[in-house]
């Protein structure tokens, strides 16, 4: 009955990991998906001068420089690419006598259709306080402000031209839009964290009946500790891809809708075209190829085949690269080509997730500015020696020898298990014929000294 027991603790455990897991990738997304909205205010705002011209805005001093014609048909082609972009406004404005006036703006649909406002040169009075302030600071700034109309986030980017006239090129999106963006993303990851629960219960569910089924409890628990790291690992990984996928699919959606605004223009040509369409397919390419590296993992097949370690260490960089990204962590690597053994690529690629995770959670726990991860591979007689090292200062002496014992951990009870190192050297010294271990060491890269905690994997070169 006890060890029902420690299964049913166990799932409770994995579902507040799933949880807890989620809630700081959500988080991660957010400040991503912010980041994406600000690039797009940015992209809107040199929109403004990119269409205008620059001698647009070397004649555009005065209220008699424009011609209410020319206004209108500036009005016109910036709204026509604010509706299309989904922003708010999008203007530029000058300061002269300490008052700031718009020379150029987007407009509203219903002011379109009646002509009902000219832009040019109009005294901007609401002018928030960071567009003010952006003639004098010269750098680009973003505000969260409210007026009149309603709330805005904006950005402002002053530029000097030729003439050494100072202008500041604006967009805005209505803050109602960017708060349902992030309504989006909340409600996105509660809506995966419970799909995933429930497709992860049936799996739960057949490991109890399986370990229910065994005599020893030992081989049973040994089962459910293997299984339930798996599937953390296929947690992490599905976050990481998810997280990977965001930045290609933003490069096709934003490659077709600028080809499709060119060609409304007329301005697309072949080889604008021929560009974009080969970032398109090789955005494409990269998708394809991690839903392969993917699948690999997920089936968890247990076979001894020949596989190359380089390859093997790729595909495993792959399906951690969101994880790279997040936390900004270099990796530098030293791989000897054309190494082949005849082992089990799952495993080594399970080895190598536990390793990272380790050494990534070192990093962060101890603040580590520039973040390093160091992979090597060589042949050394009959043996294949990979190596994982980091600079996150290396593991106290007193730690050292346990690190590979089961349930020892230096981390919270809510972050680990201390199984992860434990499996890691089953995997390689009982399910690979390899050995391992682990040790500290000082090292000079880019002239700088570092210090950190290597682990060495030695498996059989045939």
């Amino acid at each position: 009955m006890f060890k029902y027991y420690k299964i049913f603790l166990a799932s409770i455990f994995y579902v507040i990991s799933i949880f807890f897991y989620n809630y700081s990738s959500y988080m991660d997304y957010k400040q991503k998906e912010i980041e994406v909205v600000d690039d797009k205010l940015k992209i809107g705002a040199y929109t403004v001068y990119n269409i205008l011209g620059e001698d647009f805005f070397k004649k555009a001093i005065n209220k008699d420089s424009i011609s209410q014609e020319e206004d209108w048909e500036n009005i016109n082609k910036l709204s026509y690419y604010n509706n299309h972009a989904n922003l708010a406004f999008i203007y530029s404005s000058i300061k002269k006598d300490n008052k700031v006036y718009l020379t150029s703006s987007s407009a509203s649909k219903e002011e379109l259709e009646e002509k009902s406002e000219l832009h040019y040169f109009h005294h901007y009075e609401d002018a928030g306080e960071s567009l003010v302030n952006s003639f004098e600071s010269k750098e680009i700034l973003y505000d969260n402000y409210t007026d009149k109309w309603s709330s805005f986030r904006a950005v402002h980017i002053p530029m000097t031209l030729e003439n050494s006239q100072v202008i500041v090129i604006s967009a805005e999106v209505s803050m109602e839009v960017f708060n349902k963006i992030i309504d989006d993303i909340k409600y996105k990851y509660l809506e995966e964290t419970l799909l995933y629960l429930l497709l992860t219960l049936p799996i739960i569910f057949t490991t109890y009946l399986s370990i229910k089924e065994k005599t020893l409890e030992n081989i049973m628990m040994e089962h459910e500790v293997m299984r339930s790291e798996k599937m953390a690992a296929l947690g992490e990984m599905i976050a990481n891809i998810a997280h990977q996928w965001r930045q290609p699919l933003s490069v096709i959606s934003t490659g077709v809708t600028g080809m499709k605004i060119q060609k409304e223009y007329g301005i697309l040509n072949d080889e604008e075209f021929d560009k974009t369409c080969q970032a398109i397919n090789d955005n494409a390419q990269y998708l394809s190829k991690t839903i392969d590296h993917f699948s690999d993992f997920i089936k968890g097949e247990r076979n001894k085949v020949v596989f190359d370690i380089a390859d093997n260490i790729n595909n495993f960089l792959t399906l951690v690269q969101g994880s790279i990204k997040i936390h900004n962590i270099n990796i530098v690597l030293d791989l000897e080509e054309n190494i082949k053994i005849n082992n089990y690529p799952n495993e080594l690629l399970q080895c190598l997730f536990n390793i990272f995770n380790n050494a990534k959670d070192a990093l962060i726990e101890k603040k580590v500015e520039n973040k390093y991860v160091f992979i090597s591979s060589k042949i050394k007689k009959n043996h294949v020696i990979i190596k994982i090292k980091d600079n996150a200062h290396g593991i106290a002496n007193s730690v050292l020898p346990h690190i590979f014992e089961p349930y020892f951990t230096t981390k919270d009870k809510s972050k680990g298990t201390g199984l992860g190192l434990n499996i890691t050297y089953n995997l390689v010294t009982k399910g690979m014929d390899g050995s391992m271990e682990a040790y500290n060491v000082s090292f000079t890269y880019n002239k700088n000294e570092y210090a950190g905690a290597e682990f060495r994997i030695e498996l059989p070169y045939e």
